[in-house]
């Protein structure tokens, strides 16, 4: 069990885990807003 944990930890520090992490949040980010302002309108 703590060899998963350390490979999961090694991919999460990884650069393009980080980015491909910062893509997901802002695309839930930015469709949470296109539903704020279609409900808005």
């Amino acid at each position: 069990m703590s060899e998963a944990i350390m490979a999961y930890r090694h991919v999460a520090a990884s650069p393009e885990f980080r980015e491909m992490e910062r893509v997901r949040s802002k695309a839930r980010h930015d469709e949470a807003q296109a539903i704020i302002m279609q409900n808005a309108n």
